[in-house]
């Protein structure tokens, strides 16, 4: 989620350190699992906040660190499959997808830093 912060760290001349020992309590989502008579999903269900950032960042990173059309293309679709699964398998549906769609919009025109309040 935060490789574009990495990068531009790296680019103002400091360096990445990597602590192999180091442990980090990290909240990923509300594991489920969901059943439609089509299909079944088992992973996390997240916030809209962060589908917000996670869309954002990627398209970000893609389109304006790398600078390459085609991986930001496949980016995007992988993003709409992700849609996909949030109609179907999610709560908060309107939200979430408001969300991951300014989150591609920001993320295009590089619009970075604290946009979307985290709520619970």
């Amino acid at each position: 989620v935060d490789h574009e912060f990495h990068l531009r760290v790296r680019r103002a001349g400091f360096l990445i350190l990597q602590v192999p020992a180091s442990r980090v309590r990290h909240h990923l989502g509300k594991a489920r699992s969901s059943r439609r008579a089509w299909a079944h999903r088992l992973g996390a269900e997240h916030p809209a906040w962060r589908r917000y950032y996670a869309v954002r960042n990627d398209i970000y990173t893609h389109f304006h660190e790398f600078r390459n059309v085609r991986a930001t293309f496949l980016r995007l679709l992988y993003r709409l499959r992700q849609a996909a699964e949030v109609i179907a398998f999610e709560n908060d549906k309107g939200h979430k997808l408001r969300l991951m769609v300014r989150g591609m919009v920001d993320g295009f025109q590089g619009r970075l830093g604290k946009t979307v309040e985290a709520l619970p």
